[in-house]
C-alpha cells in the first residue's frame, strides 16, 4: 500500500462520517462521497468494500454503491427494537 492510497482511504472514511452526520441518515452513496472529494465513484466503491471487509460497516448493495457504518447499523437496530417493545 502506498502512502497516497492510505491517505485517500482516510479521507473517504472521514467523508463518510461527515456526510452521515450532516444528513442525519444512516448511509452514504458512492456518488456523494466521490463528488465531495472530486474522485471517481469506482474508487469510492473499492474503499467501501475494504471498509466492509475490515468490519467498519456494510455495503448495502452487491455493487457497493451505498455504505452504512456499523455504528449507524447498531443505532438503527436499537431504534427498531425500541419501537417493537413499544408496540408490544
Amino acid at each position: 500500500m502506498t502512502r497516497q492510497w492510505v491517505e485517500r482511504h482516510r479521507k473517504i472514511k472521514e467523508t463518510v462520517e461527515k456526510l452521515i452526520e450532516e444528513r442525519s441518515c444512516g448511509y452514504v452513496s458512492d456518488t456523494s462521497v466521490a463528488s465531495t472529494l472530486n474522485i471517481d465513484p469506482r474508487t469510492v466503491r473499492s474503499h467501501f468494500e475494504i471498509m466492509s471487509i475490515d468490519g467498519y460497516g456494510e455495503c448495502l448493495e452487491p455493487d457497493c454503491r451505498s455504505f452504512c457504518p456499523e455504528y449507524k447499523i447498531k443505532e438503527i437496530w436499537d431504534r427498531i427494537r425500541k419501537k417493537k417493545r413499544e408496540l408490544s
